[in-house]
């Protein structure tokens, strides 16, 4: 199968067979087999294959989890408009005051959950400022359906 590449790589292949004996190949292996023992992975590396402790492994898809819902959000926000600032859907200037708000407090508890425990009490406080930024985002988006209906 490879006999068409046997005239284009011989004189490649009778540079380097010396080079690639038996001789030299078994102790460059030996090198780098006892260089693994000694000095383990390569630091820097991606940890793959090595195990991790259950609550290394927890925090680890927490943050993951927490960046998703992060991102999750800012998305909503982008498509809605209530970033700019700039005559987003939302119309009334003290609408889109209150809306920011929400947000900036919902942030704030965002953080506040990541650097802190906390009681129970102020995880329903946390549970109302999202439920009340999804209705800021369910609002814009009900006026923006609104509006193109007008137009059409």
């Amino acid at each position: 199968m490879l006999e068409p590449l046997r005239g284009p790589l011989s004189p490649f292949v009778s540079l380097l067979g010396p080079v690639f004996s038996t001789q030299i190949i078994i102790p460059v292996l030996l090198v780098l087999l006892i260089q693994s023992w000694f000095f383990g992975p390569i630091r820097g590396g991606r940890n793959v294959g090595y195990r991790t402790n259950g609550s290394d492994r927890m925090a680890g898809y927490e943050a993951m989890w927490r960046a998703e819902e992060n991102d999750l959000w800012d998305w909503l926000e982008d498509r809605i408009g209530l970033e700019q600032g700039m005559g987003g859907p939302l119309g009334q200037s003290d609408v889109r005051r209150d809306s920011r708000q929400k947000i900036l407090r919902s942030r704030q508890m965002g953080k506040r959950l990541e650097t802190e425990k906390m009681g129970e009490r102020e995880v329903d406080d946390a549970i109302k400022i999202t439920e009340d930024r999804l209705e800021a985002l369910k609002e814009a988006v009900h006026k923006r359906k609104e509006k193109r209906q007008v137009k059409n």
